[in-house]
Parts: C-alpha cells; sequence; structure tokens
C-alpha cells in the first residue's frame, strides 16, 4: 500500500487484490487510504514550520529554495515526501530546476493542510533571477 503514496490514490486494481487481501471492502479500503494520507498531511502540518515561516519574503540562498526548506526543517527529499504522500520524483526534478512551477502533487498536499505555495513560488523566482537555476544544470 505504501508504494501507492507515490501516485496518489491506488488504482481499481490494487484496490480489489488488497481489499481481498485484508477481507475488507474496496470502498473500506478507499476510505482508510484517504484517511492515511489526510492523518499524515496533518501530522506532518504539525511537526514542521510552514514555507512561509522558513522562507520568508526575500530569499538569497543559492541553494534552491525547495531543498532549503528541507535542510532547515531537518527532511530528506524522501521523508518530505512521504510526510505528505507524494511522488518523489516531481519534487526531485522541481529541485533540480528540470521541472518549471510547483510539483502537482505538492500544490495539492499542501492546499489540504492550508499552506500557501506562493511563498515557495515567489523563492523559486528570486533564485532563478539570482542566476542560481543555472548553477544547478552544472552541478547535476
Amino acid at each position: 500500500m505504501e508504494s501507492s503514496i507515490l501516485s496518489g490514490t491506488p488504482n481499481i486494481k490494487l484496490i480489489e487484490s488488497l481489499s481481498k487481501a485484508y477481507g475488507i471492502s474496496p470502498l473500506e479500503l478507499g476510505t482508510t487510504w484517504d484517511g492515511y494520507i489526510r492523518d499524515s498531511r496533518a501530522d506532518f502540518k504539525n511537526s514542521y514550520a510552514s514555507f512561509l515561516e522558513v522562507l520568508g519574503f526575500v530569499f538569497t540562498s543559492q541553494v534552491h529554495p525547495l531543498k532549503y526548506y528541507r535542510s532547515q526543517v531537518g527532511l530528506s527529499q524522501v521523508g518530505f515526501c512521504k510526510g505528505l504522500c507524494i511522488h518523489p520524483s516531481p519534487v526531485a526534478n522541481f529541485e533540480r530546476n528540470q521541472q518549471r512551477g510547483i510539483p502537482h502533487g505538492l500544490s495539492i498536499a499542501c492546499n489540504e493542510i492550508g499552506w500557501s505555495c506562493r511563498p515557495l513560488k515567489t523563492a523559486v523566482a528570486q533564485w532563478r533571477a539570482n542566476g542560481y537555476a543555472d548553477r544547478t544544470f552544472l552541478s547535476a
């Protein structure tokens, strides 16, 4: 089931297989899964500072803002993604500046916990405007 964190709601075949294995209905499994994601994200919100609290209004670090955020709150990329129940690949691509916008799963997770992605978007724009994004390609 944990591998389904990577893609959001598990696919129908996976739900059917798991519901048979655990002896519960697909509806009950889906409800349990949704509750797990909601609870995990709520725990994340209660355990870590928001993007605004860490990144502030003016970002000057040479490190990608999401990497900087994670380092300040003591999370690995996998820990960050697991805590928010999102797929790590788009996050990795975003941190390498290979994806321009905030990863969709991250936007959804932030919306669900009441965090604004605006401070992260602003910090990334400042980071790119300062020319630090260009250095990411050289070191990747």
